[in-house]
């Protein structure tokens, strides 16, 4: 049903969901990064900087640095 409304499987939508609360918290937030991925969560820090560095091509410092400029 979900890949029919929006043409994504569960597991991609969960994805895309996750990675769009990730680049928030990362951007809006000081939250130290193993505190973000314990909320979003991922058991290891390291869990949570391989998923962002596979989607934004940053590492979650890489990432908050070049958007808080």
């Amino acid at each position: 049903m979900l890949k029919k409304e929006t043409g994504k499987t569960a597991q991609d939508f969960i994805k895309s969901r996750v990675l769009e609360l990730a680049e928030n918290l990362l951007l809006t937030t000081k939250e130290p990064i193993h505190q973000i991925a314990e909320k979003l969560g991922f058991e290891q820090p390291s869990s949570f900087t391989k998923f962002i560095k596979t989607h934004l091509g940053l590492s979650p410092m890489d990432f908050r640095r070049q958007h808080l400029v």
